[in-house]
């Protein structure tokens, strides 16, 4: 077989994966010789609950919470954040939970010098990026820098079990979102292709299983080992399919994880003839004859609700969303146009399957 040339950059993160992991934090990070550590989440019981765990495990080291993290990190919120930690003067930043604060631990990294380490509790993949979007007047924009890119990562598939089915689902599908656009990205290379399938595969396996039966740590460690998978994909860059779903999460308010779940079958169907390589691979890591059917099957096979009307976006607002599209150029497979856009936000409203 012939191989291309291409160039890969190795990323260098600690990755600690595997039942218990999550007992090793302050082990984890007492090899960094950090002194003032905050610990984020979000305000539900669960992340809290989690997040002082983890705070208890850190003991005198432990500089103070910030449990605000929400969806979308607006800036106003990231810049909440950033004041906290610049008062505490840490030195380091523990993220317990999901994109959401992730997110807010970059944003933290992006203006201190501090550690940045992660305890993954959903499919996000985007711990493992060092680009994140951040919201403003209803704009999402994506800053991508070395600064936050993190230092550690545990995943512990224990720490999953308690992610309810309706939730498990659409954020598997993320994680699924950042595997298929790493296959045809401008950064895609052979070694990302080979980690985007490997997740594709660990995804499409995994997640019936984890919204049938949350108890189930075998599938729940392979869906999470295929999360870890898709944010070493995404690296290779987004197209369409990122650009849509940050329109429709950051112009509409629609959930981030529902957003990618709903875009991704559309926005792959059109790009579909222009990047075949992508869609061999991907046909046979789901085991279906075609790809855009594969995943939107998949999504419904999961209890998902494949209708965008269900989720508060309507015709009125589709030439909206099609401007913010065409008036912020990004590289993508296939040009864009706009009464295929208009089309293809149609058919996420209906909630219909890709021809």
């Amino acid at each position: 077989m012939a191989i291309d040339r291409f160039t890969h950059t190795p990323q260098n993160i600690d990755v600690f994966f595997g039942n218990g992991r999550f007992q090793e934090t302050a082990e984890i990070m007492g090899r960094h010789d950090l002194n003032k550590v905050i610990v984020l989440s979000t305000n539900s019981d669960r992340a809290r609950a989690l997040a002082e765990s983890a705070g208890e495990q850190l003991g005198d080291r432990l500089a103070g919470y910030f449990s605000d993290c929400v969806e979308q990190v607006p800036v106003e919120n990231a810049a909440k954040v950033q004041a906290l930690a610049k008062s505490l003067n840490v030195d380091g930043v523990l993220c317990v939970g999901g994109g959401s604060t992730v997110g807010h631990g970059k944003a933290v990294a992006l203006e201190h010098d501090v550690k940045l380490f992660h305890v993954v509790t959903t499919y996000s993949g985007s711990e493992m990026t060092e680009s994140q979007g951040f919201t403003e007047n209803g704009m999402k924009r994506v800053l991508r820098n070395d600064r936050m890119r993190a230092d550690g990562v545990i995943y512990d598939p224990e720490l999953t079990v308690s992610l309810p089915p309706h939730v498990s689902g659409p954020s598997g599908m993320n994680a699924m979102a950042h595997c298929v656009e790493g296959l045809y990205g401008k950064d895609a290379d052979p070694i990302r292709s080979l980690l985007a399938g490997a997740g594709i595969k660990a995804l499409g396996a995994s997640l019936p299983g984890v919204v049938a039966r949350p108890d189930d740590l075998d599938a729940r460690g392979e869906a999470l080992f295929g999360a870890y998978m898709s944010g070493q994909s995404i690296l290779a860059g987004v197209c369409l399919h990122h650009a849509a779903a940050h329109v429709l999460g950051g112009s509409f308010g629609i959930p981030h994880a529902i957003a990618h779940t709903l875009a991704l079958p559309h926005t792959i169907a059109y790009n579909r003839d222009s990047i075949p390589a992508a869609m061999a691979v991907l046909t046979g890591a789901l085991d279906c004859d075609d790809g855009p059917q594969g995943l939107f099957d998949l999504s419904k096979r999961l209890g998902i609700d494949m209708a965008l009307a269900s989720h508060g976006f309507d015709r009125s607002m589709i030439d909206k969303a099609v401007s913010i599209l065409m008036d912020h150029p990004f590289p993508n497979p296939k040009p864009l146009e706009r009464n295929a856009l208009a089309g293809m936000f149609e058919n996420m409203i209906d909630g219909k399957r890709p021809d």
